[in-house]
């Protein structure tokens, strides 16, 4: 998978000189978070610097960061572009003014420990592995602390809500006056996966999650991410205005 983004784009139809609707989407959240482990970001993502990723320029600059690691670099290895190359993690443990924050809970494809172990969550038993990793440790405190703030609104797309330690984090969150807007094409019943009992079979009662969601949600759409950023302005209006509005 991380070798075919070498060739993709952030943009679904490839954006124009003047629309990047994606990057432009993304360039305006505080942060991201995220629990995927490929480099998409990475490979594509340029953030507010203007313009797209130019393959190339491999002297595309980059305006995130990743707080609490660091780009290896390697005499004999050269990688473009230099952020998809191998990240190892640092003893800082602050956020730099400068530069959105990319936080990625479960670890990367390519993180590795200072010993050269991998540094990616796989499978059951989360909690634990996160626990061997004092990155990951932080960023989950880092989570939970963003979510509390007040006024804090959060954006899901394509979560499966199947990791019950965020799933925990988001019903505290809530609980405190957290507004969630979900982007999934279940809808408000996105949330639903997170129920083993089908809402249809005997037996079946709203998980905590569940309830959560549907007191904080302010919103969803049900259409594709890739139709919503690409062909169907309309949808991207509304997004932008229950989300931001």
């Amino acid at each position: 998978m991380n070798s075919a983004f070498k060739s993709s784009s952030l943009e679904f139809r490839g954006g124009s000189s003047l629309q990047h609707p994606v990057r432009d989407f993304l360039v305006r959240f505080n942060a991201i978070f995220t629990l995927n482990q490929d480099i998409l970001l990475e490979h594509c993502y340029r953030g507010i610097a203007e313009g797209l990723v130019e393959r190339s320029n491999p002297l595309t600059q980059r305006s995130w960061q990743i707080p609490g690691m660091r780009i290896q670099t390697l005499d004999d290895e050269h990688t473009y572009p230099a952020e998809a190359g191998l990240w190892v993690p640092t003893d800082e443990r602050t956020i730099a003014s400068v530069g959105q924050p990319i936080f990625k809970l479960h670890g990367s494809s390519n993180w590795r420990t200072g010993h050269g172990s991998s540094v990616m969550i796989l499978g059951g038993g989360k909690i634990e592995a996160i626990a061997r990793f004092p990155v990951l440790r932080w960023y989950t405190d880092v989570f939970a602390d963003r979510l509390s703030h007040a006024d804090a609104r959060l954006m899901i797309i394509g979560y499966g809500f199947r990791d019950d330690h965020i799933n925990t984090i988001l019903e505290l969150a809530i609980g405190r006056g957290l507004k969630v807007f979900v982007i999934d094409p279940r809808g408000a019943d996105a949330g639903d996966t997170a129920n083993r009992i089908p809402k249809d079979a005997i037996g079946y009662e709203p998980t905590r999650t569940q309830e959560a969601l549907m007191e904080g949600l302010i919103g969803a759409s049900q259409r594709w991410f890739s139709s919503t950023f690409s062909v169907d302005y309309v949808e991207r209006q509304k997004v932008e205005r229950i989300f931001y509005g």
